[in-house]
C-alpha cells in the first residue's frame, strides 16, 4: 500500500493552510487563524518525516523555522505579546543557518533550493 501523505500531498496542504492563516491573521480573524496555524505547523512538521533526501532535511527544517517565525509573530500580534516577536526573530535566524547548512550538504544545490517554490501541485501525469 502506497503512502498517502507524501511530500507531493503535504506540500500543497502546507502552502494553502499557511496562505489562509496569513489571510486570517491580516484580517484579525482569530477563530480561523489559530486552527490554520495548527494545520500549518503540523503539515510542516510532517514534511520533515516524508522528505529525507540529503540536503532537503535541512531545507525542510528551515521551512519549519519560517513557519514558526510566522506563527510566533502572528500570536505576538494577535495577543499583543511583544516579547514573542524576539523569539520569532531568533527562530528566523536559526532558519537562515539551516538553509546555509542545507546548501553545503546538498549534492544538487539547484534542486535543493527549488524546494522553496510554494504552492506546487502534483504533475497531472504522475502518481501521488
Amino acid at each position: 500500500m502506497a503512502r498517502i501523505l507524501t511530500g507531493k500531498v503535504l506540500d500543497p496542504i502546507n502552502s494553502a493552510s499557511w496562505f489562509l492563516m496569513d489571510i486570517a491573521w491580516a484580517s484579525q480573524f482569530e477563530p480561523a487563524a489559530y486552527p490554520l496555524m495548527a494545520l500549518t505547523a503540523l503539515s510542516g512538521a510532517a514534511l520533515l518525516s516524508v522528505e529525507r533526501k540529503r540536503g532537503l532535511i535541512w531545507i525542510n527544517a528551515a521551512l519549519n523555522c519560517w513557519i514558526w517565525l510566522n506563527v510566533l509573530w502572528m500570536v505576538s500580534d494577535l495577543r499583543k505579546i511583544n516579547s514573542l516577536r524576539f523569539v520569532a526573530l531568533g527562530v528566523g535566524g536559526l532558519g537562515i543557518i539551516l538553509v546555509v547548512i542545507g546548501m553545503f550538504r546538498s549534492p544538487d544545490l539547484q534542486q535543493t533550493l527549488a524546494h522553496f517554490r510554494r504552492l506546487r501541485l502534483p504533475d497531472r501525469h504522475t502518481e501521488l
